[in-house]
């Protein structure tokens, strides 16, 4: 499966009002709420390690037969993306 098209994303987002990068959002938020987000690169990128587990068990129903669904077939790869993402946010490389 091909990367997204980022720059598309961030036109749509653009767009309809969303030009905040993460950082920014996340210093508004922490602003507003006057919560210490000191720790919130451990806990982004452990919901996406968690979410590409949640695909790995989804691609691995569909494989063994559990389920028909063909949107399935292409959580395989997109699982391997959000683990590397993963350990791209926990390493500090992004956001």
């Amino acid at each position: 499966m091909d990367e997204p098209d980022w720059t598309a994303v961030a036109a749509y987002l653009a767009a309809h009002g969303m030009t905040w990068t993460r950082e920014q959002a996340a210093g508004r938020y922490a602003a507003l709420t006057r919560r210490d987000l000191s720790d919130v690169r451990f806990h982004r990128g452990l919901g996406i390690l968690k979410l590409g587990v949640i695909f790995l068990q989804l691609h691995a129903l569909h494989l063994r037969g559990a389920t028909a669904d063909p949107r399935y077939i292409a959580f395989g790869p997109l699982a391997g993306g959000l683990l590397k993402f993963a350990i791209e946010v926990k390493a500090g490389r992004v956001f």
